[in-house]
């Protein structure tokens, strides 16, 4: 199997994983607590920070669900909802969609006695898994990220959302944006539903998009958000980073086992004291395309990750910290700094 090859598999394995698992129907049955806003929308325009449960919810039954099963499940407000059914494989099947395009991590905070919905203005993120999906539906390899761009980082003022509109009625032929001519105003929970489920007995790719907002606690996903996107754009070319050609493309990488004290490592690119195994580690790193250090909490990982970045920083290399996890990366920073500061 070749390289391309390989990455068009490893991109249908996440493609599965993300239609399994993606935010794809705020009416479907994985999800719980669906909260729908009425009103005004105030969170993607970046001047609502906290948000009221509407009645008829029992508050305290969802922050206590909320805090006994957040590894399975995450709170988010999703806004702007994309509804419809689109093909998820070759063979035909399709999947009902009701999916916001922006999301907002939400935690339960207590004010005077009242919980109150806290908005995570700093963590909002793109439905990606949903963007991939569109891409695949209209053929275009670079509809998320030309999506991504039109949005920017920034609230979303009414002239914004009227560009992004502007934006998918060329890219997606047949998208009905006729519910949006009311945005900001939000459909009510009884018309969201309806809306929703008329869009949903409709021909696969005949999508509509919504002006709605709901929060709900959804499923978390394995996969990792946009990854599809990326993979398919990989898949297309005919050059590969020493990396990938090593982990794919079949051919020995050439790197020698070796032992760790068995020679004298120049450490002098790194202000800091390293045991024999993290010299082994930046010995290997800067002749192998591909390194594998493991070891249990504790032992010094994020500190060798931050004395190779320094490593080959300082020969005139660039680096790029990459990890599922944000939190990850923040320690490797710090690490960086911290070595920095003391020399």
């Amino acid at each position: 199997m070749g390289i391309p090859s390989a990455i068009r598999y490893l991109r249908e394995c996440y493609r599965e994983d993300n239609v399994r698992g993606g935010y794809w129907n705020l009416f479907g049955k994985a999800v719980r607590h669906q909260v729908v806003f009425d009103g005004v929308e105030h969170v993607a325009d970046g001047l609502a920070d906290s948000l009221a449960v509407p009645p008829g919810h029992d508050v305290d039954q969802i922050a206590r669900d909320v805090a006994l099963r957040r590894g399975e499940f995450e709170l988010l407000y999703g806004t702007m909802f994309v509804a419809g059914r689109l093909a998820v494989s070759e063979g035909g099947d399709t999947r009902t969609l009701c999916a916001p395009l922006l999301l907002y991590p939400l935690s339960f905070v207590d004010v005077g006695g009242v919980k109150t919905l806290e908005v995570d203005h700093a963590g909002r993120r793109l439905n990606s898994a949903l963007l991939d999906l569109v891409a695949d539906a209209v053929g275009d390899g670079n509809f998320t990220d030309r999506v991504a761009d039109e949005i920017g980082g920034e609230g979303l003022s009414v002239g914004d959302v009227l560009r992004l509109e502007a934006l998918l009625r060329d890219l997606v032929p047949g998208l009905d944006l006729a519910a949006m001519a009311r945005y900001p105003n939000l459909l009510g929970r009884g018309e969201f539903g309806r809306e929703a489920a008329a869009a949903g007995d409709g021909a696969p790719g005949a999508l509509k998009m919504l002006p709605a907002s709901a929060a709900a606690f959804w499923p978390k996903s394995d996969a990792v958000r946009g990854i599809v996107s990326e993979l398919g754009k990989m898949a297309g070319g005919d050059a590969f980073s020493p990396p990938v050609t090593s982990l794919l493309g079949g051919a020995d990488p050439g790197g020698a086992a070796v032992e760790i004290d068995d020679w004298a490592v120049d450490v002098t690119h790194v202000p800091a004291v390293l045991s024999g195994a993290q010299k082994a580690i930046l010995h290997s790193s800067r002749s192998n395309p591909v390194t594998l250090a493991n070891g249990p909490p504790g032992t010094g990982k994020s500190f060798t990750i931050a004395a190779v970045a320094l490593d080959h920083l300082a020969r005139g290399e660039s680096v790029l910290v990459a990890s599922k996890m944000d939190q990850a990366v923040d320690v490797v920073g710090d690490k960086v700094e911290g070595v920095l500061g003391a020399a």
